[in-house]
């Protein structure tokens, strides 16, 4: 209305059309606690997005606390995407997420705008810009009969099937070690081949967010307190008491775990909060190492001014090629 003769590319902003014709997505990504979500909604502002979240916490009903969801007021009217699509007693994969990812990626497109992954799950983010094939479900059935047999012999018979897959998966991980062997029973095929890449890679634009360590882990601290503070134990009874088992993957996330131990009597408040602030921090080093060996991320150093980011992001959005999503050197 009215803007028919407004110069757009002088403007900073996409050529008429240029966002339906552009094929990559953006990807928003880094360590817990540096802001991430808190840009991606300024920048869904700024280019009319959507966000697909790829946190392996936010994906679950009931963990709004835990997961650290936005709340409606702080997603600024901006559609978000898988968040809230399983239930906290069932497994969720890469896979998974992957095929729900690429669906909601669709369906952006369809309505003109442009899809934002957000997140810190670099497995989620990986499966999706890879385009894992996803292997076919497990039924319940199938899962209770190998977990029958027990770790040690789960773990032998994933070693003797496939040894890459056991070289790749710590033999104290009963969880990837169950995975993978699901995989085998159902589709004959090992877990290490369904983890190949396909030749084509997803397009994308990719940003990391980082910051000093040291407020980076100050952050992290500040935020682990605040959640014990705000509810994060009484959303942990409230999945205990809605009969939700302390080894389903929900309450063995990060703060959930430790609320746990808390409610179960073997440790208290103070020792709970300080485990969580420890293991988080810990946590955030192992998705630094993780998003390093991701190729062609364009880092970005922020202080947490989100709008200030966001701009920056718009900027090299707009001067990056549409075709691959990576800037010419």
């Amino acid at each position: 209305m009215g803007q028919e003769n407004q110069p757009q590319e002088a403007q900073g902003q996409p050529a008429p059309g240029q966002q339906s014709q552009d094929r990559r997505i953006l990807v928003i990504l880094g360590p817990t606690a540096v802001g991430k979500t808190d840009v991606a909604i300024e920048t869904a502002l700024r280019l009319d997005g959507e966000i697909i979240s790829a946190d392996s916490a936010a994906v679950y009903r009931g963990m709004d606390v835990s997961a650290v969801k936005p709340t409606q007021e702080e997603r600024k009217g901006v559609p978000f995407h898988l968040i809230d699509v399983a239930d906290p007693r069932e497994a969720f994969t890469a896979g998974r997420f992957a095929e729900l990812a690429r669906a909601a990626i669709r369906e952006i497109r369809q309505r003109g705008r442009l899809p934002i992954v957000c997140g810190g799950t670099g497995l989620y983010i990986r499966a999706l810009l890879a385009q894992y094939r996803p292997p076919p479900p497990v039924s319940l059935q199938t899962r209770l009969e190998l977990q029958s047999k027990g770790p040690a012999a789960i773990r032998a018979e994933l070693e003797r099937i496939d040894p890459i897959a056991a070289q790749k998966i710590h033999p104290n991980d009963p969880v990837r070690n169950l995975r993978a062997l699901e995989v085998y029973t159902v589709s004959g095929l090992p877990w290490s081949d369904w983890q190949k890449r396909e030749e084509c890679e997803l397009p994308s634009l990719k940003i990391g967010l980082t910051m000093d360590r040291k407020a980076l882990y100050e952050r992290i601290d500040r935020r682990s307190a605040h959640l014990f503070e705000t509810g994060l134990v009484e959303e942990t009874r409230a999945l205990l008491e809605a009969g939700a088992p302390e080894d389903a993957p929900a309450l063995r996330m990060l703060g959930v775990k430790q609320a746990v131990r808390m409610l179960k009597g073997e440790s208290t408040r103070a020792q709970a909060v300080e485990d969580f602030q420890l293991q988080t921090r810990r946590y955030a080093k192992r998705q630094m190492t993780w998003f390093r060996r991701e190729p062609n991320v364009i880092w970005m150093e922020t202080s947490g001014e989100a709008r200030a980011t966001s701009a920056r992001i718009a900027e090299l959005w707009y001067l990056s090629p549409m075709e691959g999503g990576r800037l010419n050197g």
